[in-house]
């Protein structure tokens, strides 16, 4: 154990400083700094609320609060608890693992005119980047993905030529 549920809420004062909040999603920062979310809102002792799925860092400040992480996604209902079951952080902080291998663009079928390019090796989140020239710009051809396998639609009938490399966080 790294730390208790009562140690990490610990420096936002809450007001039942013995409740157990739970814990949903935790990342641990290269530094030993801890975000993570609790399963159950609390208020500290000044009255101030803590909703389930907001973002907390056990230095005592709100990393994001749910709701700001849901805005994109446009729930419905008001004031609904969506909390937050799983934290992945992106980031550079971290050294990236060993280099990953790209496989050789192959053609498909599904969509028509698209090519899959299959990564091996490596670790945790990656974009596939394409140019025209290999000296580039290079442009994101996929989301930051954790997948082996990326696709690149409609590849074949968009340009002439195509240069890939692969970005690692």
């Amino acid at each position: 154990m790294v730390k208790a549920n009562t140690d990490l809420v610990k420096p936002f004062t809450p007001a039942n400083p013995t409740n157990d909040y739970g814990l949903n999603a935790i990342y641990i920062w290269p530094s030993g700094e801890i975000w993570f979310s609790t399963r159950d809102g609390f208020y500290d002792s000044n009255s101030n609320s803590y909703a389930p799925g907001d973002l907390l860092s056990d230095q005592g400040y709100v990393v994001y609060r749910s709701a700001e992480l849901l805005t994109v996604f446009q729930p419905s209902g008001s004031g609904a608890d969506f909390g937050l079951d799983a934290l992945f952080v992106v980031t550079d902080a971290v050294a990236a693992g060993p280099a990953p291998k790209l496989g050789l663009p192959q053609p498909t079928n599904s969509p028509p005119a698209s090519l899959t390019v299959q990564r091996s090796g490596g670790s945790r989140a990656f974009q596939l980047e394409r140019a025209t020239n290999v000296a580039g710009p290079y442009v994101p051809a996929s989301p930051i993905t954790t997948d082996m396998l990326f696709l690149d639609a409609s590849a074949l009938t968009n340009q002439a030529e195509a240069f890939y490399r692969l970005h690692q966080w």
